[in-house]
């Protein structure tokens, strides 16, 4: 693969990625299913009963015993049933609770296609041409 074609691939992934993180115009609402449930929009977490909307990048804490459940608006549910804390995606995926704030899916494939990109546009990536293969050795005489 040549510079050229990789540094095109990666700017399509770039392109394709962004659309899919604005398709979502207003977030799941959250239903609470049992237990403890809390949520946080970038500061503290606070309690809730559920019912309420919540917004791609916002996290949902599940204490033990904590079930929940995001309804997007598709229809598409998506439940939480470990205690854990999860960060709400911008579209219906299976969610995976974290000992720690965990970034989705398309963050991360964003992130992986901006360095390969950065890495392409710096020359990196190495000679599109590999070397010659390195000649046969001498016959051994008998």
């Amino acid at each position: 693969m040549t510079k050229r074609h990789a540094l095109f691939l990666a700017t399509c992934v770039c392109l394709a990625a962004a659309p899919l993180a604005h398709a979502q115009e207003s977030g799941p609402v959250l239903r609470v299913d049992g237990g403890t449930v809390m949520t946080s929009t970038g500061g503290e977490f606070v309690s809730t009963d559920g019912g309420n909307p919540v917004q791609p990048g916002d996290r949902v804490m599940l204490a033990e015993g904590g079930r929940a459940t995001l309804v997007y608006p598709d229809n598409c549910t998506q439940p939480l049933t470990e205690a854990g804390v999860y960060t709400v995606a911008p579209g219906c995926i299976v969610a995976s609770p974290a000992p720690a704030v965990r970034s989705n899916a398309l963050v991360i494939g964003g992130v992986v296609a901006l360095a390969a990109v950065a890495a392409l546009a710096s020359g990196g990536g190495g000679d599109d041409n590999p070397p010659p293969p390195p000649p046969p050795p001498p016959p051994v005489s008998r």
